[in-house]
């Protein structure tokens, strides 16, 4: 017979919100922008994501659904994936 493992809760959830975080898009400037254009161009892509999609990170980041912040982040990233690549970025 195999020991039980026990796990804290605190150590899946930061497992957990690792592996959201990682399928964040990687974005780079493709057309010379500066650090400062791609910081702006960032936020506002992302408040248009969030108004897109009526996701909010930040509030899912609070939900114990695994599954559902999962889909739901894939949908947010991808319209901020979207949003920068209309301004000019490599997504």
């Amino acid at each position: 017979m195999q020991p039980l493992m026990r796990v804290s809760p605190g150590l899946v959830m930061s497992a957990l919100g690792c592996s959201v975080a990682a399928r964040q898009p990687i974005i780079y400037p493709a057309k010379g922008q500066s650090p400062q254009r791609q910081q702006s161009d960032t936020a506002d892509c992302r408040l248009w994501a969030k108004q897109t999609t009526g996701v909010d990170p930040v509030v899912l980041a609070q939900q114990a659904s695994e599954a559902q912040v999962s889909r739901q982040l894939a949908t947010y990233h991808r319209a901020t994936a979207a949003c920068m690549t209309g301004r000019g970025y490599t997504v």
